[in-house]
């Protein structure tokens, strides 16, 4: 009888925790804007898309979800290209020695290039806040921390960004 009752609490705690998990995990989404290929977002995503090295196929799919993530988080394009190039080289298969996935390198990531892309900015956008609007701290916080490894890393996101921005 105990036993029971101690399985039923687990299974009633593992919901409530799972159920809290999906509620927050959905407040980060926002309902992706309806986005045509003749948007000036969408061209300006894929100009950066193919400056920084993007495989062609990829492009028409890879430019509307950055042109979305731009758009909800007030990121540019080309920061976010600069972003997704220095994580994955633009792979949603790529996996890191710790383990983060997807095209962002998010320690969690989707079959969907779409979603990956949105999580990973708006976890670049947590980030930004934390950082107070600094940039280059926040693509630091992006990569693991205030450390030397992450220093470098967000030094060549930001180079990227900086050369992609002048497209």
């Amino acid at each position: 009888m105990i036993n029971k009752i101690k399985d039923l609490f687990i299974l009633v705690v593992g919901l409530f925790i799972l159920f809290y998990a999906v509620h927050d995990f959905m407040l980060i989404l926002p309902v992706p804007v309806s986005i045509s290929d003749a948007d000036p977002i969408v061209t300006n995503a894929e100009v950066v898309l193919r400056a920084a090295g993007a495989d062609k196929n990829k492009i028409p799919l890879l430019s509307r979800s950055v042109a979305n993530a731009s758009r909800v988080t007030d990121f540019s394009p080309a920061l976010i290209v600069a972003l997704m190039k220095t994580e994955s080289q633009f792979k949603r298969d790529a996996v890191s020695s710790k383990g983060y996935k997807g095209e962002m390198q998010t320690v969690w990531a989707s079959e969907y290039s779409e979603v990956n892309i949105l999580f990973g900015a708006k976890v670049l956008e947590t980030k930004y806040r934390i950082a107070g609007g600094d940039l280059l701290r926040a693509l630091s916080l992006y990569k693991g921390g205030d450390n030397p490894e992450a220093r470098r890393y967000a030094q060549k996101t930001m180079s990227l960004y900086m050369t992609l921005a002048r497209l």
